[in-house]
């Protein structure tokens, strides 16, 4: 399937006092407006802005020029652009969260392009421009939309089981990452869910369960779940018209999805919605799961009393969203449900993924011993169950396929007419779903590019009102 992304084409930064050439990375788009500068980049001057508060900017001229930042800053780099400055570059901190990163690109298609520069080229610049209070500098910079083949990778082992081995266990985990600056995702924390998959295919390869299992490695999670739509609308929609247009329909029992992470070593098990409706369908296998977390918690070292956390059933006044420190996980347990089929999350629970969406997601900052713990819980507790004739109820729960599609057409107004009728090749269609435009890495706003006659479709809409805007970018100016 294809998939609309921004695209960094690279770009650098040039002191022209000295020809230092230094690399920039755009930061993500401001709605669709992306970090691209006009053909032959821009001359202009450089100035630091520390921490962007407005007496930093005491003494420099703001106007047209390109400011030198800290990257936690919050939302600071606002300030600038108010006086004037068109380019913002911040420098790559020790730390920081997805927080900090979510305040570096707006839901408006503001033309102020903003950069990434590494800790040592930002102490670099820092050192000349204590000499300089500016600096004459070159830019180039170049980020386009395009729309790129994505594949979801899908495998099975067939159930021992005459009986059970007809009823479709499918386990899921997203395989992409997402940061704030896109040409440097490295998603270390993002891949625990398909570290664990992989794992989990390993052990059930060598010891298969009695229920047949299908392994689903997704791609474009973090954009709009697109992934997850495409194995839906070939495989498993209920609503009449989408039913119609399955490839290869499966009759999928349970949906598994995985999102595991490494900052605690807590595993938790949900059901994927808030809605009251259908905890009585999962409550059992909140149940079964922690059961079967019990019955192998004393071999793995663990305390059989909260070796797997309940989060269809919490205890003590809690509710799940309590075990989820800082925003709400997006999963794609919720968009299968969201589509009529059950399904159920397996999470790390009380780990607020700070460092998801941003530059720092690195493998050095993983804790191996926290992973490594979950997933061999996960891999018991699925085993156990997959071995277990009871593990899904003889009924059948039949949630409402909510998911629509949107399809539309970009056409600009002819000279004289009030008809717009001129279809628009390549603008980007916007939809916002929700009011977040980010949840721990999982864009809010979807994009689609329009193919040559103008036309678009975006997948997996579950709600009612949705905000929908189309853009053309010069491809000279950006």
């Amino acid at each position: 399937y294809g998939i609309t992304s921004p695209v960094d084409e690279g770009g650098t930064l040039v002191v022209e006092a000295n020809g230092v050439t230094i690399p920039i990375h755009a930061v993500w788009p401001n709605l669709v407006k992306t970090s691209t500068l006009p053909e032959g980049g821009v001359h202009t001057h450089l100035v630091y802005g520390g921490g962007g508060d407005f007496s930093d900017f005491d003494g420099r001229k703001m106007d047209g020029a390109a400011v030198l930042m800290e990257f936690n800053s919050w939302n600071n780099w606002l300030n600038a652009a108010t006086l004037g400055a068109q380019q913002i570059i911040f420098i790559e901190p020790d730390t920081t969260s997805y927080s900090e990163a979510e305040q570096k690109f707006l839901q408006v298609p503001n033309s102020v392009e903003r950069f990434w520069v590494s800790k040592a080229d930002g102490a670099r610049l820092k050192a000349l421009l204590e000499v300089d209070r500016e600096l004459p500098v070159h830019m180039t910079s170049r980020m386009i939309w395009k729309k790129a083949p994505a594949r979801n990778i899908i495998g099975t082992i067939e159930g021992t089981d005459p009986i059970l081995k007809e009823r479709l266990v499918v386990v899921n985990a997203y395989y992409d990452a997402m940061s704030v600056v896109p040409a440097l995702a490295p998603g270390a924390e993002m891949a625990g869910g398909i570290v664990g998959l992989l794992e989990l295919i390993e052990y059930l390869a060598e010891h298969p369960p009695k229920h047949t299992v299908m392994f689903l490695a997704s791609s474009g999670h973090h954009l709009g779940f697109r992934g997850i739509c495409d194995f839906l609308s070939r495989h498993s929609r209920k609503e009449e018209h989408f039913a119609k247009l399955m490839t290869e329909p499966f009759d999928i029992r349970l949906f598994i999805s995985l999102d595991l992470t490494s900052q605690t070593d807590e595993l938790g098990a949900w059901n994927s919605t808030r809605t009251f409706y259908y905890k009585r369908f999962f409550t059992p296998f909140g149940r079964s799961f922690v059961q079967y977390s019990k019955a192998i918690a004393e071999g793995f070292g663990l305390d059989p009393k909260d070796a797997l956390i309940d989060g269809v059933n919490p205890k003590g006044g809690m509710t799940w969203d309590m075990y989820i420190p800082g925003e709400q996980l997006k999963t794609d347990g919720e968009v299968v449900l969201n589509a009529g089929t059950p399904s159920l999350s397996l999470i790390t629970v009380n780990d607020a993924r700070f460092r998801v969406d941003t530059p720092l997601d690195r493998a050095e900052h993983v804790n191996v011993k926290n992973l490594t713990g979950q997933i061999r819980l996960m891999a018991g507790v699925l085993d156990l169950g997959l071995n277990t004739a009871d593990l899904i109820p003889d009924y059948r729960l039949d949630p409402d396929d909510r998911m629509r599609g949107l399809k539309g057409f970009v056409r600009t107004f002819p000279r004289r007419s009030f008809v717009p009728d001129r279809p628009k090749a390549n603008a980007v269609a916007s939809l916002r779903m929700g009011v977040e435009k980010s949840v721990k890495g999982v864009r809010r706003v979807y994009y689609a590019l329009a193919d040559e006659v103008g036309e678009f479709y975006m997948p997996g809409i579950a709600e009612r009102r949705v905000s929908v805007s189309a853009y053309f970018m010069d491809p000279a100016s950006g």
